[in-house]
């Protein structure tokens, strides 16, 4: 129901944000959190919150229901610091969102390029999962039907 809450005191209490759209809400940490505050949250579009306090979202106008959010790892990518904010992913039915400097830009750029033409990265909680140890890898899970002993998606 577009719902997030935090806590700041370890989970001895929690204070509810403005809701986040009308979907599943997923919510991801801004790659420099600790400077900058910023956090993100993808449900029936792509929503940034910059004061905790205040607990407003402001809606990045991207256009699809999105199934998870990740950012880079702010130590492994040179051209991002605190005030650009990290680089933001979020995948969708049949693609993925990239925000560069995501603190202050809007959805800009759709990554579908080499992505298989039938993709539906729909999983909860979360399709999408970037390297721990750095931003080589990202995953994306794909839920459509895979017959292995054929090699190709069930349609």
């Amino acid at each position: 129901d577009g719902e997030v809450s935090y806590s700041d005191d370890a989970g001895d209490s929690f204070a509810t944000l403005d809701n986040a759209g009308e979907s599943n809400v997923h919510v991801a940490f801004d790659s420099y959190f600790g400077d900058n505050g910023v956090v993100y949250a993808a449900s029936d579009s792509i929503y940034r919150c910059s004061d905790l306090e205040e607990g407003k979202w402001k809606d990045l106008d991207a256009e699809e229901e999105y199934f998870g959010i990740v950012l880079d790892n702010a130590a492994g990518n040179p051209m991002t610091d605190k005030d650009t904010g990290g680089v933001l992913y979020a995948v969708y039915d049949g693609g993925m969102a990239r925000v560069l400097g995501a603190v202050s830009n809007k959805i800009e750029d759709y990554l579908i390029n080499g992505a298989p033409g039938e993709g539906a990265f729909t999983i909860e909680p979360s399709a999408l999962r970037i390297c721990d140890s750095g931003n080589n890898l990202l995953w994306a899970i794909n839920t459509l039907e895979y017959d292995r002993s054929k090699g190709k998606l069930l349609f």
